[in-house]
């Protein structure tokens, strides 16, 4: 395997790892807010503080990393989603109203849900088509365009032509 082919797999291997920690952020906070729900129900001031607190802040993480130049109508979209999550998630605490945190886990799910399937499919990807460079003879330029990095980056791969 040359170097060009184990920087590829770096970098494939470094996006699945991203992949998959955008869901597991998305879990942390569906089931924060679950705890947050339960614990107010409870009457459990502190840790329904506590838990809407680290929901609030895996949210407003994923707001962070939002890329607006290079995300482009999605990462808008994100953009006014996490915004309303985070102005709604207060009303957990401020009004002791159980329904701001089952909202936001039903707009959760759903990304939830799209994170673990594009985990699931980059997975299926790598299977059926070929590493770049892994074909004897390819020799082609190997340079990357760093704006197709990151966990929106198309795993497609084009083999090359007979």
């Amino acid at each position: 395997m040359t170097w060009e082919v184990q920087t590829c797999d770096s970098q494939e291997s470094t996006d699945d790892v991203q992949v998959a920690l955008v869901a597991m952020l998305y879990d942390k906070a569906i089931s924060c807010l679950k705890a947050a729900v339960q614990a107010l129900h409870g009457k459990r001031i502190e840790a329904r503080w506590q838990y809407n607190r680290q929901a609030q802040d895996i949210i407003n993480h994923l707001f962070r990393m939002l890329d607006l130049d290079k995300g482009g109508e999605m990462a808008s979209n994100l953009e006014a989603l996490y915004t309303y999550m985070l102005l709604r998630l207060p009303d957990v605490d401020i009004k002791n109203d159980a329904r701001a945190a089952e909202e936001v886990i039903e707009l959760l799910e759903p990304l939830r849900a799209s994170w673990k399937d594009l985990a699931r499919n980059r997975a299926a990807l790598k299977i059926d088509l070929p590493i770049p460079g892994a074909v004897a003879g390819d020799a082609e330029d190997r340079s990357t365009d760093s704006g197709t990095r990151g966990p929106f980056r198309s795993a497609l791969v084009q083999p090359p032509a007979p």
